[in-house]
């Protein structure tokens, strides 16, 4: 009767090792100019803030190449929003002016 417990206790540790596993750091692409001041990429929802001297279409060219075709894209408030999807993972870029820079958001989940 006690092999049941144990089993079960057994069971349990694995997986919550497979869901630990699962929720694995995340490295997120920046531009090599990028002065980050906020990143979180130990859990999701994964988040990297920066800015950048970049123009923005050469923001957009950089996630393009590192992520992909753009899925949808959306212009609100004089903030451009990218969506993108690369292994499993759904991206979010949102480009905006910010003194002379253009500050960048990157949510991934």
């Amino acid at each position: 009767m006690r092999i049941l417990p144990i089993t079960l206790f057994i069971y349990s540790v694995l997986i919550s090792q497979i869901a630990v596993a699962e929720e694995q750091a995340l490295e997120m692409p920046v531009m090599k100019d990028a002065r980050v001041f906020y990143q979180d990429t130990e859990k999701r929802p994964f988040v990297t803030n920066f800015y950048t001297r970049a123009t923005k279409q050469a923001v957009i060219d950089f996630y393009q190449q590192q992520l992909g075709e753009v899925l949808s894209q959306e212009l609100k408030r004089g903030r451009l929003t990218l969506n993108f999807s690369k292994d499993e993972t759904s991206y979010r870029v949102v480009i905006s002016e910010q003194n002379n820079m253009r500050q960048v958001d990157i949510i991934a989940q």
